[in-house]
């Protein structure tokens, strides 16, 4: 299941909208799955991102559901990507060296 691509633009970590595969025909799905790679370069996924995640996990005390956007700044770490496009700006305010800004607040 493609949950999200995890890329860069710009310096800027962007997620692209979750594609639900049960809810898409494949077709659909593979040429979603093709327009997002085609605006974000897709960063890899490494142990380095892991341990990041883990040492972020302990730092902040991290529980649940947030254990998902601290994964993200653990790839921004990793990669040097310092910036986040989210609707979620609520959710990254307890990450040291993150600049968060809401979609739309981009003009």
């Amino acid at each position: 299941m493609v949950r999200a691509a995890l890329g860069k633009r710009k310096n800027f970590f962007v997620i692209p909208p979750i594609l639900e595969p049960h809810t898409l025909q494949r077709e659909l799905l593979v040429a979603e799955a093709i327009r997002i790679e085609s605006i974000v370069t897709v960063v890899a996924n490494s142990a380095a991102i892991y341990l990041e995640w883990k040492r972020l996990v302990v730092l902040h005390s991290v529980l649940g559901k947030q254990g998902y956007d601290t994964r993200i700044v653990a790839a921004m770490n990793v990669h040097g990507i310092k910036n986040l496009l989210t609707f979620n700006t609520d959710d990254f305010k307890r990450f040291f060296g993150v600049t968060v800004i809401n979609p739309q607040n981009v003009k």
